[in-house]
C-alpha cells in the first residue's frame, strides 16, 4: 500500500492532476499506507469538485479505510467541510457507518464543534427517516426496505 500520485492530486485537491493520474491507470480506490483512498484525501481537504469526479469515475464514497474504518464522510465531517459533506451525501454516502471506535460523521462533526455539518448530517439523517416511515406503512415493505432504513436511520 503505496501512496500514489492520485493520493498526492486528491490531497491537494488538483482536479487536473487526479484525471491524468486516473488516465495514466492508478487505482481509484487504493489504500496508501494509511489505509486511506483518494476519495479519503479528497474529502479530507473538502474538495468537492474531485469527489464528484472522483465518484464519477466509479469511487467508493462509502469506502471504509482497513485500519480505521473511517469512511470519505467522516474525514468530511471531522474537518468541518460543509460543502463535501453535501456533495458526498448526494452522491449517496451513508452516515450510519461508523469508525472502528464506533464514531459516526455526526458524532465526529459534534466532537469537533462543526454545527453546520452536524445540521446538515441531521438534516440528511430526518429525510431518510420521513422516507422510513412512508415504508413501514406500505403493505409491500421487504426485507430490502428495513435493512435501508437500519443503514440509514442509525446514526
Amino acid at each position: 500500500m503505496a501512496t500514489t500520485g492520485l493520493h498526492l492530486a486528491a490531497a491537494k485537491g488538483d482536479l487536473a492532476g487526479a484525471q491524468a493520474r486516473l488516465q495514466a491507470g492508478d487505482p481509484i480506490d487504493h489504500s496508501d499506507q494509511h489505509g486511506n483512498a483518494a476519495m479519503h484525501h479528497a474529502a479530507k481537504g473538502g474538495h468537492a469538485a474531485l469527489i464528484q469526479m472522483l465518484a464519477g469515475a466509479r469511487g467508493n464514497v462509502n469506502l471504509q479505510a482497513p485500519t480505521t474504518l473511517a469512511t470519505p464522510l467522516v474525514f468530511a465531517a471531522q474537518s468541518g467541510h460543509t460543502a463535501a459533506v453535501q456533495q458526498l451525501l448526494g452522491l449517496g454516502a451513508q452516515s450510519a457507518l461508523a469508525t472502528r471506535k464506533g464514531k459516526t460523521a455526526i458524532g465526529v462533526a459534534q466532537e469537533k464543534n462543526h454545527h453546520q455539518v452536524v445540521a446538515l448530517l441531521s438534516q440528511a439523517r430526518a429525510v431518510g427517516c420521513a422516507a422510513c416511515r412512508t415504508m413501514l406503512n406500505d403493505a409491500l415493505r421487504s426485507a430490502l426496505h428495513t435493512m435501508c432504513c437500519t443503514m440509514h436511520c442509525t446514526v
